[in-house]
This record gives C-alpha cells, sequence and structure tokens, in this order.
C-alpha cells in the first residue's frame, strides 16, 4: 500500500546548503589579536613589558660603562651640564638594555622608556644666558 502525498499539505522543503552560503571562519591568528586588544590582555602585556625592563634594568646597571656614566653625573658643575652628562647616562643605559633584548616589543617599550626620559631633562622653557660677545672697536 504506497500513500500519495496530499494535494493540501506542502512537501516540507530542505534548505539547500548551496542558496545559503556559511560565512567564513577567520583564521586563528585573527582571532587571537582580537581578543589581545581587549583592556585586560593589554593591562597583562604592559605589566609582562614593565617585568622584563626592571629585570633588564638589574641586569644593565652591573655594566662597568654604566656604572661610569652615572658616577660622571657627580662630576657636573652646573644645572645644564647635568642634564647633558645625565642625558649621555640614559642614552648608554638604554642602548646597554636594548643590546640584552630579546623581543622586538621589548625593544620598542624600551625606545618609548628611552624616549620619555630624554624627554623629561629638556627645559624648553629655560634659555641659555647669552654668552658675553667681544665688542669691536668700530
Amino acid at each position: 500500500m504506497t500513500v500519495e502525498p496530499s494535494p493540501l499539505v506542502p512537501a516540507p522543503q530542505i534548505p539547500s546548503s548551496a542558496s545559503n552560503p556559511k560565512k567564513p571562519v577567520p583564521p586563528l591568528s585573527e582571532l587571537d589579536a582580537a581578543f589581545q586588544k581587549t583592556a585586560p590582555a593589554q593591562a597583562a602585556e604592559e605589566y609582562r613589558l614593565h617585568v622584563e625592563w626592571r629585570q633588564l634594568q638589574n641586569r644593565a646597571s652591573l655594566d662597568p660603562e654604566v656604572i661610569a656614566a652615572k658616577a660622571e653625573i657627580k662630576n657636573a658643575r652646573t644645572d645644564l651640564e647635568k642634564r647633558e652628562y645625565q642625558r649621555a647616562y640614559y642614552r648608554i643605559f638604554y642602548a646597554r638594555m636594548q643590546s640584552l633584548a630579546s623581543t622586538p616589543d621589548l625593544k620598542a617599550y624600551l625606545e618609548g622608556k628611552k624616549k620619555a626620559v630624554l624627554d623629561s631633562l629638556a627645559q624648553p622653557r629655560v634659555h641659555p644666558e647669552p654668552t658675553a660677545r667681544p665688542h669691536s672697536g668700530h
């Protein structure tokens, strides 16, 4: 006995996969990048870089060239001279830390720290006193 479909009840429709394409799944690296941009992930990364920076500071501060540059600051006679010695010290200090750094992101972090400390030594509103020029007897 065969049952024929009733003309009043339509046959069930099965969705076709060809007419409804699935959205492509992004690659795993793209998903990782999206999650790394969250505030907790950024804070964790900042903390990790800060810890590594402190470890590099401890290692670099034992370098004889860094020690000598820091000692030289005490020999400055004027504030301007002291800032120049400090600039030299920080350039040597951060160069040593960058040579010890192992990853590009840590090196970029160090560059930012170096720029910040060197910028803090600038005194844009202080003008050096003009040097006395010998007057010509015209």
